[in-house]
């Protein structure tokens, strides 16, 4: 089967490690916008993003203009 996960946090990272040893196919991942984090407000990206990004898995982003 083929996935696309929705997700923006930590919370999310448990879930789609189990959707990779699942044998099913993550093809992209949807997740916010990069946004200024942190004390001197860097943009960053958001946690699934980045751990899609390592994986080589498509990172999409939603935004509010998107919707």
């Amino acid at each position: 089967m083929k996935i696309v996960f929705f997700g923006t946090s930590l919370f999310g990272i448990p879930a789609l490690e189990a959707l990779l040893g699942s044998g099913h196919t993550l093809e992209a991942v949807v997740t916010t916008a990069d946004k200024p984090q942190g004390r001197h407000l860097k943009i960053s990206p958001s946690t699934v993003k980045q751990w899609a990004l390592a994986r080589k898995i498509v990172p999409l982003e939603a935004s509010r203009q998107n919707i």
